[in-house]
């Protein structure tokens, strides 16, 4: 059921909302328009930036040496600015 649908069914006829609804489902921003296009023209993008993601964030994790982190991990004091002597 779209939005028209429900404002006639709530009784709301108010032509404000109608036009609202109409122009946000035909509404493409600039930068969406030209994101589009960009991918158009270039198909390679979006794997690129997956391979990219990938150099970044996926990363193998070592569970000994992450234990081995935790292990040698001091806590830091509540006040790091005074010097306890």
């Amino acid at each position: 059921m779209g939005r028209f649908e429900v404002h006639l069914k709530l009784g709301c006829l108010n032509p404000l909302f109608t036009f609202i609804d109409i122009m946000a489902k035909n509404y493409e921003s600039e930068i969406t328009q030209f994101l589009n296009s960009y991918k158009k023209q270039n198909p390679e993008t979006e794997v690129r930036q997956r391979e990219g993601r990938g150099r970044l964030w996926d990363k193998h994790i070592d569970p000994e040496l992450q234990e081995g982190y935790r292990a040698s991990r001091i806590p830091q004091p509540p006040y790091v600015y005074y010097e306890n002597k």
